[in-house]
């Protein structure tokens, strides 16, 4: 939950800081608040509608809610794949220093996407040799 909070926070604390394209901290924000929510329904999916059956099988009592955490997981997951195209495609070209520059994207925002974007392939990676 520590990641989402932050890339809320640090996308709300830079909406304007980022030049070159406004929809990196957009998709900070949007980014932490599909996280956010998505741990916060599935607590409450486990906590308040789970069920487990004679065989001791779970079995949810709220489908509804189920259905709703798919939806949001496959929203996060295309919004993930937008923040692909927007944060790498400038990677070469990005300027930290120049604030006039049509380059420039607060360094803090730009490599915290990057780094966010990049730690979801490592720990893919390495969940994928285990």
């Amino acid at each position: 939950m520590a990641v989402p909070i932050a890339q809320l926070v640090i996308g709300l604390q830079n909406q304007e800081n980022c030049k070159i394209n406004s929809k990196i901290p957009l998709w900070l924000i949007v980014s932490g608040a599909c996280g956010c929510a998505s741990a916060v329904l599935q607590i409450f999916d486990q906590l308040c509608c789970s069920d487990t059956d004679s065989n001791g099988e779970r079995k949810s009592k709220c489908p509804c809610l189920g259905f709703i955490l798919h939806l949001l997981n496959l929203f996060c997951f295309a919004w993930f794949i937008c923040g692909n195209v927007w944060v790498y495609k400038i990677h070469k070209t990005v300027d930290f220093d120049d604030t006039t520059s049509e380059e420039y994207c607060g360094k803090l925002v730009y490599l915290f996407s990057f780094w966010s974007i990049t730690a979801v392939y490592i720990i893919m990676g390495a969940r994928s040799r285990i």
